[in-house]
């Protein structure tokens, strides 16, 4: 089956935030570029297989779906649903801020 990528609006903007971040707060443009190629392929490798990252449980993701699942990137998690062939990415968010409150 084919899978196909939608990026919510949301986490475009956490994208955006994350890289901007790493420009001015750390004044690194090279590892910026590295960390928006690493985030892409991320999201890339989740349309060959979605369903190879299990269904997470923790309360504060239960707001994207009972079949929620992410993929980390570094220390960012990349929060997904699958819908019929469609990857939903609803959010790019560091791990940290996933609890189970």
């Amino acid at each position: 089956m084919n899978y196909y990528t939608k990026v919510s609006d949301a986490a475009k903007a956490d994208f955006r935030e994350y890289i901007h971040f790493i420009i001015a707060e750390c004044s690194n443009t090279i590892d910026a570029a590295k960390h928006y190629a690493g985030i892409q392929n991320a999201i890339k490798e989740l349309c060959k297989n979605p369903y190879a990252n299990a269904v997470r449980y923790e309360k504060s993701l239960q707001r994207y779906g009972e079949d929620v699942r992410r993929v980390n990137y570094k220390k960012m998690a990349i929060i997904y649903t699958i819908n019929d062939a469609i990857v939903n990415v609803h959010r790019i968010i560091p791990a940290s801020m996933i609890t189970d409150n």
